[in-house]
Formats: C-alpha cells, sequence, structure tokens
C-alpha cells in the first residue's frame, strides 16, 4: 500500500500534471463482479495518440470480507482526429494475481469500453477468465484527446 501511495504523489507533483491527471471510475467483471478506482495520467501532447499510465484497486466483496487488488495499466489510443466521438483503444494491466491484455473503444473521450482475457500468476486465483469492463474517466483539459467536431 504504502508504494501505492508514493506512486501517486509522484504522479502528481513530479511534472505538474494537474491539467493532464484524470480520476478513473469503474466496473468490471473477471470471473466477479469489481468496482475499480484509480488515477489516469496522460503521458503525451493531447493532439497525438493518447498514451496513458495508471494506477488503482479493483474492489469486490466475498463472504462479507472486502478484497482490495492493487493495478496498474498503461493505454494507448492509436488514432487521433478520426472520429469525433469514438477511437479505438488498447490496455495492458497488471495486479498481483495476474496479467490482463485487452481492447476496446473509447466513447466520447471519457467512457472506456473494454473486453480482453485474464491471465493469473498462480492456478489458485479465481481472477482469471474473459474480463469485460467499462470505466468512466474525469480529468483536466489536457487529460482528454483533441476532439475532431467535422466530418
Amino acid at each position: 500500500m504504502k508504494k501505492i501511495l508514493v506512486f501517486i504523489f509522484i504522479l502528481t507533483v513530479s511534472k505538474t500534471w494537474s491539467q493532464e491527471l484524470g480520476l478513473i471510475a469503474g466496473y468490471s467483471n473477471i470471473g466477479t463482479n469489481y468496482g475499480y478506482f484509480g488515477l489516469d495520467a496522460r503521458l503525451n501532447d493531447n493532439k497525438k495518440p493518447a498514451l496513458n499510465l495508471g494506477i488503482g484497486t479493483y474492489i469486490t466483496s466475498t463472504e462479507g470480507n472486502k478484497i482490495l487488488l492493487p493495478e496498474f495499466h498503461i493505454n494507448y489510443k492509436p488514432l487521433q482526429n478520426a472520429n469525433f466521438f469514438l477511437n479505438p483503444m488498447t490496455e495492458l494491466s497488471v495486479t498481483n494475481k495476474s496479467f490482463n491484455p485487452s481492447v476496446g473503444i473509447n466513447i466520447f473521450n471519457f467512457i472506456k469500453l473494454k473486453g480482453g482475457y485474464t491471465i493469473p500468476f498462480d492456478s489458485e486465483t479465481s481472477f482469471r477468465g474473459i474480463s469485460v469492463g467499462i470505466t468512466i474517466g474525469f480529468g483536466g483539459k489536457d487529460y482528454y484527446d483533441y476532439m475532431k467536431m467535422g466530418f
């Protein structure tokens, strides 16, 4: 937990990223239902294909016990100005239990729909198999992609 807090601190003060940070919240189904909360940082200019780096945690409850699963991800949206409301994306996510490559679409610059396959690091975890999720991101003006509003 200390490492996650240190990473969040570094993200927020190292480059004055106040306009390039986004809070993300969402839902995923990876063998069971998980809530998600995290922080995303835009690594490049918002007029270039998007490259974001982030951390967060999956949250679930099993038999009355809350489970927090820390997560690190990087996502890339290769097309810029292709369409004013849809942009394809890829994401790689790693937890202490699994690795999850996924593909999806970014809708209106703040809703991400994605699907992938979670590959566990050990055979005893239920965090495996086909994954689907939706996340919503809220950030400063430089966090969002530049949107072409004409055809």
